[in-house]
């Protein structure tokens, strides 16, 4: 009763499954699927885990969650990425393998569509522009390649979908800078649409790894640098610079 919940700005993510939600690219698919979505409870956020097993989305690591947002002061817009995948959030009775002296452990699984597929709408990952002065949406995109070239969707005309990993975003006078699958996109702050990318390689034309964290620019001599952590796989990291020759 004492919880306050905002009206605005609306939300920027997934919150909660409904059968709604479920996908139906195809009636075969949309079936599929609720037969999945009904083996679990669901609901809106805050619904609790059950001895079903409840269908959470955005997830553990969805939402803003790694990546934040960032802020244009000029103009008040501020620019959040998100990702949203489903879990199943389970209550089970401590067994050999869990010690507690609770009367429930909490167990987390994942549960997919056919095919892999998630069970809920697209986008998957997406960043969206808010303005922070009127409490609206001003734009949001689909971020990063997700499941529109799979073979259950071959022939169908399925539009981005977003997906794979985050968007880290850095916001400039002029422009969004976004990180994404190893590429840095200079985006139209009004609009969103992408103005030019630039994938991080070296020479040989190998490129650095995936971006794992957001830009970050500076000035030296008179020079303007853009700066980005870079990762391939768990162990190695880097940090890539770019500047105009």
């Amino acid at each position: 009763p004492t919880q306050p919940v905002p009206t605005k700005p609306p939300p920027f993510s997934a919150q909660g499954l409904t059968e709604d939600d479920v996908i139906d690219f195809t009636p075969e698919i949309k079936r599929q699927a609720l037969e999945v979505f009904k083996k679990y409870d669901s609901g809106p956020i805050f619904t609790p885990g059950s001895l079903r097993g409840t269908l959470t989305v955005p997830g553990d690591g969805g939402g803003a969650h790694w990546m934040g947002a960032s802020v244009d002061p000029e103009s008040g817009i501020a620019y959040v990425s998100s990702k949203a995948y489903s879990i199943v959030l389970g209550l089970a009775k401590p067994d050999g393998r869990f010690e507690s002296d609770m009367d429930y452990v909490i167990r987390m699984g994942r549960a997919s569509g056919p095919g892999g597929i998630p069970l809920f709408k697209p986008p998957y990952a997406r960043i969206t522009a808010i303005d922070l002065n009127t409490g609206t949406h001003t734009w949001m995109k689909p971020a990063g390649p997700g499941i529109e070239n799979h073979p259950l969707l071959k022939g169908l005309n399925v539009p981005p979908t977003g997906g794979g990993y985050w968007a880290f975003l850095l916001t400039t006078k002029t422009m969004l800078i976004v990180g994404d699958h190893g590429n840095l996109r200079a985006v139209d702050k009004a609009t969103g649409e992408t103005i030019a990318s630039v994938p991080l390689k070296d020479e040989s034309g190998k490129s650095f790894g995936r971006i794992t964290g957001c830009p970050l620019t500076y000035m030296h001599d008179g020079k303007q640098y853009i700066v980005a952590a870079v990762t391939e796989g768990r162990a190695t990291g880097r940090v890539v610079g770019l500047t105009l020759p």
